[in-house]
């Protein structure tokens, strides 16, 4: 198909279900609109639940900013106590005859230069390839789970038993060693299902034309210079975050949440209300109270600096848009 060049490069954005996956795509397709001047199609899978969170967010976006619900499909047949990745998964894939009728239509209608997805939405890559579109993944969470992901299959192979029986922590490039027994959930239970929807989607990450990761380099320092320089067989990685609500004003949202860290009682496995207390008053008053509040503000200014004019994750994300630009002129 065609396109005159008047026309302005246009993004189809498939999150899976799940707010944490909408959210930090829709900052992103703000960003591109905003910053960059794309027009964005979010194209939404539905199981009939109710959707009135996700409208409400999606009608307030700006007028660049358009979404269609797809059809909504069946779970009838599936058990009762099914994983969430289970039902994530198929959400799309039951879906694709309706996204591939709507990407159609995006395609002899736009100037259609990317399909972005979350990293449940790999099902969405075939779609892609068919209409010769650029195909992009956002991670959500963070570098670290890319790292993961990317390791995913080869530990698979080298692994019979489960994660959490392997006698030596698992060493990542860039990252602190990990405990099987601290993998994600659906990584615990290699003959489910939605184990085996993780490793169908870790095998086909290497396909995408970029991954894009909610992060930023001050917070992840060794997973960026890791996956940076491990490249060989692997798309080129983004770092674009923080992916968050703004303030009015651009800067970082100043909402922000602690994890209290507090020793268990080893006889019962029970935190006493005392312990809680006491470790409150300590992160109050105390000097790791001091040191914890002198690194989140570090972070802070970090995320903000990161997020500025000149800073590298908007950089990052200017040299995606300019790669996406380039596409079907």
């Amino acid at each position: 198909m065609e396109h005159t060049g008047e026309k302005p490069p246009h993004i189809a954005i498939v999150p899976t279900p799940g707010m944490g996956h909408l959210i930090p795509l829709v900052e992103l397709a703000n960003r591109l609109v905003l910053h960059h001047h794309f027009f964005v199609t979010f194209i939404i899978t539905t199981d009939g639940s109710p959707m009135k969170p996700q409208k409400s967010i999606l009608e307030a976006l700006p007028d660049a900013i358009s979404s269609i619900f797809l059809p909504p499909v069946s779970f009838d047949d599936l058990p009762e106590d099914v994983k969430i990745e289970t039902r994530i998964g198929l959400s799309l894939k039951r879906s694709l005859h309706s996204l591939r009728d709507t990407f159609k239509v995006l395609v002899e209608s736009t100037r259609l230069v990317a399909l972005v997805v979350d990293v449940f939405g790999m099902d969405a890559f075939d779609v892609a390839e068919e209409f010769n579109v650029p195909f992009y993944i956002l991670f959500t969470t963070n570098a670290m789970v890319v790292s993961l992901s990317f390791y995913l299959p080869e530990l698979d192979e080298s692994f019979s038993c489960e994660y959490r029986d392997m006698p030596e922590p698992l060493k990542l490039l860039g990252c602190v060693p990990v405990h099987g027994i601290d993998l994600p959930d659906p990584m615990q239970h290699r003959k489910n299902e939605a184990y085996k929807r993780l490793l169908f989607c870790a095998k086909r990450y290497s396909l995408a034309a970029g991954i894009l990761v909610n992060s930023f380099i001050d917070l992840e320092p060794g997973v960026f210079k890791a996956l940076k320089e491990g490249r060989e067989g692997k798309p080129q990685v983004f770092f674009v975050g923080p992916l968050i609500h703004s303030s009015s004003d651009g800067g970082v949202d100043e909402s922000k949440s602690e994890c209290l860290r507090v020793k268990v009682d080893d006889n019962n496995g029970l935190v006493g209300h005392k312990d809680i207390a006491n470790y409150a008053r300590g992160l109050i008053e105390g000097q790791e109270g001091k040191l914890l509040k002198n690194k989140m503000k570090e972070l802070k200014d970090a995320a903000e600096k990161a997020l500025s004019i000149d800073g590298f994750s908007t950089k990052s994300l200017a040299e995606v848009a300019q790669l996406l630009q380039r596409h079907n002129k």
